[in-house]
């Protein structure tokens, strides 16, 4: 049985878990977030068509959306090598706008990573880019957190061989607790470009074969495309197969020219030239090597490093004056708070003192009256009116037995039908017997009856075990609210007060 039970909870807990998972993704797809948005324009090949969709996505999107949409399209003019577009858009977002945000900073590092690289700047890049890691990692965006560990671990296989295994490591393990599987073939490409870098060539096969398997199943990127193209060339001028390396070559030449790939195409037709001199034909070399001069002219990442770090200066010295300012706002704040700290203490000191001023007041006034309550308890006998009054004698003497000796009102369900019924008389005569004799109504004078018997039961020892609910339960009352508001409303404290104070006299 207890094995069923177990088998049960944990079948609710999964489709518990189910549900919450469809629901956040139902959640996530109201609201895309920059990697959803990447995707987008990525799918995009020409650049006016990814403009148009940029411009149509501003123009909807909320502030917070806005910056995310921004840094998307960011990141496609960097992969397109769109440089000094994508440079002036990242340097126009003002850093105020997504302080505070973890996820956006993340984001806005992971974009200028990517450019710094692009632009020839391992070393910044490397800095940044583990900035967006730490941001994306200690917030749990951990889709985000391996894209920047798969990234941080290319740019340390070219720059910084001892850390990219473990950057590596890092992205492996965040791939593996995580149910999103995108930018699964920019991780394998990359492992896969490590051990060629380290000339493992069978390990670097194993992961193209991984990426080329994964491109297969998912939506077309010209991304992954081109790098596995670019990984195959690699390969094969590792071989010394100069035919396959071009075949290959010429593959990502097509993408380059295809989704606008400036900076990937130069670098295609120097690895061209190279190989067509390495083949005795010059002609061609030549011709391919001006191809690369021609693209690299549309590409000023000389003039725009040096615009970026005249900016990049200007941006230090205005973050260093914002730094300041709010340095004397703290110090401001700081003593505006020392002045309320000091008012709110010594109003809390006069109020401390009120309190206790007070509490040994009401101390006293709880004392005296449980003093009463305890004497009243000692020789306490049925209120009865001192004027004379017709009495129906009998059925008093039937009433006070039926109810004081028998205690029947230890009956919650106790009425004055029922007692009438049980007397032997009606309704109204019986009522009008209680009136006569103890001048007060049914319900009053068992309510009394029953306090009476409470404040017995609470002084008594052997009822120490009871709690408050079950005196009450035990003198006729149902409802512990009930009880407390009667026995307050009788004796002018509370049935914790009187129990705990008639120990104490």
């Amino acid at each position: 049985m207890t094995y069923f039970i177990a088998l049960m909870r944990l079948k609710i807990l999964s489709i518990f878990v189910a549900v919450f998972h469809v629901f956040i993704s139902n959640a996530q797809q109201e609201k895309p977030i920059f990697l959803d948005l990447v995707d987008q324009f990525e799918l995009i090949s020409d650049i006016q068509n990814i403009n148009q969709e940029y411009v149509k996505q501003i123009q909807n999107a909320e502030e917070r959306e806005k910056i995310q949409i921004q840094f998307a399209y960011i990141k496609i003019l960097i992969e397109k090598s769109y440089l000094q577009l994508a440079f002036s858009e990242l340097y126009a977002i003002d850093l105020k706008e997504i302080e505070g945000d973890p996820y956006l900073i993340g984001a806005y590092n992971l974009v200028l990573a990517r450019l710094d690289f692009k632009l020839g700047k391992p070393k910044k890049a490397l800095l940044e880019n583990a900035k967006a890691f730490a941001y994306f990692e200690q917030n749990q965006f951990f889709e985000e957190a391996k894209l920047a560990a798969t990234n941080q671990a290319f740019f340390a296989t070219l720059h910084d061989k001892e850390n990219a295994l473990s950057w590596f490591q890092k992205a492996f393990k965040l791939h593996s607790k995580n149910i999103d599987r995108r930018n699964e073939i920019l991780l394998f490409s990359n492992y896969a470009f490590y051990f060629l870098v380290n000339g493992k060539v069978d390990s670097s096969k194993i992961y193209i074969e991984k990426a080329e398997e994964h491109f297969k199943k998912e939506k077309y990127n010209f991304l992954d495309d081109y790098r596995i193209s670019i990984l195959h060339a690699t390969i094969a001028e590792q071989s010394g197969d100069i035919d396959t390396e071009n075949k290959y070559l010429n593959q990502a030449r097509e993408l380059c020219i295809q989704y606008n790939m400036m900076e990937n195409l130069r670098q295609v037709y120097n690895s061209l030239s190279f190989n067509y001199q390495s083949e005795g034909l010059p002609e061609k070399a030549l011709k391919y090597s001006r191809k690369a001069d021609s693209v690299g002219q549309q590409l000023p990442n000389k003039m725009l490093s040096e615009e970026m770090v005249r900016l990049d200066l200007e941006r230090r010295i205005e973050e260093e004056e914002i730094r300041k300012n709010r340095v004397q706002e703290k110090l401001h704040y700081q003593q505006k708070t020392n002045k309320l700290i000091l008012i709110i203490a010594l109003s809390l000191f006069c109020g401390l003192i009120l309190i206790s001023v007070l509490w040994m007041k009401n101390r006293n006034q709880t004392k005296a009256l449980i003093k009463q309550n305890i004497n009243l308890t000692q020789c306490e006998k049925p209120k009865v009116d001192s004027k004379e009054r017709k009495i129906d004698e009998d059925l008093i003497s039937k009433l006070e037995d039926f109810i004081l000796k028998k205690k029947e009102f230890r009956k919650s369900n106790l009425t004055l039908q029922t007692l009438a019924k049980k007397l032997g008389t009606n309704r109204t005569y019986l009522s009008e017997s209680i009136n006569s004799k103890y001048q007060r109504n049914f319900n009053t004078w068992i309510n009394e009856i029953r306090i009476s018997e409470s404040r017995k039961l609470l002084m008594n020892p052997s009822f120490d075990h009871y709690s408050i609910e079950g005196i009450a339960q035990e003198v006729g009352y149902s409802s512990i609210s009930v009880f407390n508001s009667a026995f307050k409303k009788e004796t002018g404290i509370t049935p914790s007060q009187f129990r705990k104070g008639s120990k104490n006299i």
